[in-house]
């Protein structure tokens, strides 16, 4: 099971750990305030979930690297912001999670052009232009969430891989390693979750 949290961005900073308040001085002031934002909120949910007062929480979680929990057991998180909220999630098993606001603008044809594969493009093509843009979107947070599940660079990975949304799934086109892919529209928001394991979507429990 994949357990969502979606936390708004406009809710008051909550207490992180001394080294995440060191690690934060580097940023600018919005980065700062996203960075303090989610590791306070992260703290104060999973801590009492995983019997930690949340400052002891093992997570170790610098800026611009992939969040863990510092835990014998199994236990993984991967987070995603956008314009308003945070969203994170936690799962026993390993996986990725991406989201964006479903009002996302920034898709020029020259940014599309440069991530999607010549089969994405191909899916693109056939469509109206109506769904044209909703399509695009999911295409985007299915592989933010799979580069995020490998622990690789966006704008460098995003042409490797090859979404197959309708069959539920997402392929590296180098190494041909697949993963399985939920992606799925959630009030304002496209959320997508990728795993080496098949997600049900209702084992999939979001949290405002």
């Amino acid at each position: 099971m994949i357990k969502l949290w979606m936390i708004p961005k406009n809710l008051p900073l909550l207490d992180v750990s001394i080294e995440e308040q060191k690690w934060s001085h580097n940023l600018a002031d919005k980065k700062k305030k996203e960075y303090l934002h989610s590791r306070g909120y992260i703290r104060a949910v999973l801590g009492p979930i995983l019997n930690f007062d949340p400052l002891d929480l093992p997570l170790i979680a610098p800026p611009n690297k992939p969040p863990r929990i510092n835990l014998s057991n199994n236990s993984y998180i991967s987070l995603s912001h956008c314009e308003d909220s945070l969203f994170f999630g936690y799962s026993n098993v390993p996986f990725g999670l991406d989201i964006e606001r479903t009002d996302r603008k920034i898709f020029t044809n020259q940014i599309i052009k440069r991530f999607t594969t010549d089969n994405e493009k191909k899916f693109l093509e056939k469509l109206v232009s109506s769904n044209h843009k909703e399509e695009t979107l999911k295409l985007w947070v299915s592989k933010e969430a799979a580069i995020k599940f490998c622990k690789g660079k966006l704008f460098r990975d995003l042409k490797l891989w090859d979404c197959h949304s309708r069959n539920n799934h997402i392929v590296n086109i180098k190494n041909k390693f697949s993963l399985n892919l939920s992606v799925f529209k959630f009030r304002n928001w496209y959320i997508s979750l990728v795993s080496d394991k098949k997600t049900n979507l209702k084992n999939i429990i979001i949290c405002c």
